[in-house]
Parts: structure tokens; C-alpha cells; sequence
């Protein structure tokens, strides 16, 4: 059996107050977006440029957050691993959720073998699949082993 959950999960990856989090993210959005008009409309680019590195960052941040709310919809099936269900995410958050769970195992010492639904690709532009090969190329760097599921949409990674 395994010893985390996938709320667990979501807690070290994410945090555990969401709406506050999500309250935090777009009061620092609308400043940066305040700033940066007021930037430009007092002809301060410099300064503008500044702000809007600091609004990427933020947008960014709220995607990471948003990608939070769809894994723990998808996987709230089921509660623990070994199946853990990567639609919705960007191959970046998948990396990161993968990564996490490869840590975790890591520290404990722990052996185990879970299956990580990345998708064909059918739902991404051009009917290519993203997550999967994303995923590939951390697995082969770190040194995992792994095989492409039966249907492959998905891969067993053994930790």
C-alpha cells in the first residue's frame, strides 16, 4: 500500500488554503496590471517593462494554482496511488507532479510502481501528445525506469 494521498499531494505541491492563495494572486495581478498602465501612461517604460516581467510571473502563478483545482478534480476518484491522472495539466505541472512523487518515494526509501495517465494527445493542437513525451524526456534524465502504457496513453514509472 502506499502512504501518500493524492490531497497530500496537492498540499506540498500547491499549499493548503486555496482560496486564499487565489485572493492573494489577484490582488498582486491587478497591482502589477495597475502599475504597468500607469507606467506607461506616465512614459516610465523602463519602470513598465519591470512590472509586466512581475506580471508574467503572477499569471503564471495563477496557471500553476489552476492547474491544482483540475488535478484534484480528475483525480478525486481516486484517493491514493498508484493510478494518477495527468489530464488538464501543462507538460511543466505534469513534470512538477511526477517529479514530487519521485522525491517523495526517493525519501522514503520506498519501492512502487504507478501509472501516470498522460492522454494520446487527441484534446492537444494538432492531435499531438505533449505530456507524454515531456514526461519521457525527466524520466530518462533522471534515470527511471518506465514503459508506455497498454493503450498508450499512459506510463508506469517504477520508483
Amino acid at each position: 500500500d502506499f502512504v501518500i494521498s493524492k490531497d497530500q499531494l496537492v498540499e506540498r505541491l500547491f499549499g493548503n488554503d486555496p482560496s486564499a492563495q487565489l485572493n492573494a494572486f489577484a490582488l498582486k495581478q491587478k497591482v502589477a496590471k495597475q502599475s504597468v498602465l500607469k507606467c506607461r501612461r506616465l512614459g516610465a517604460h523602463e519602470e513598465a517593462a519591470r512590472y509586466q516581467v512581475q506580471l508574467d510571473e503572477i499569471n503564471e502563478d495563477i496557471a500553476m494554482f489552476q492547474s491544482q483545482e483540475v488535478f484534484a478534480r480528475v483525480n478525486s476518484k481516486h484517493n491514493f496511488l498508484p493510478n494518477c491522472d495527468l489530464h488538464g495539466q501543462t507538460a511543466l505541472t505534469a513534470q512538477l507532479i511526477v517529479y514530487e512523487i519521485y522525491t517523495y518515494f526517493k525519501s522514503q526509501k520506498e519501492k512502487a510502481a504507478i501509472q501516470f495517465i498522460t492522454g494520446r494527445g487527441q484534446h492537444s493542437a494538432g492531435n499531438v501528445a505533449k505530456l507524454r513525451p515531456a514526461l519521457e524526456r525527466m524520466l530518462n534524465s533522471e534515470g527511471l525506469r518506465y514503459r508506455v502504457g497498454d493503450d498508450g496513453g499512459s506510463l508506469v514509472v517504477y520508483f
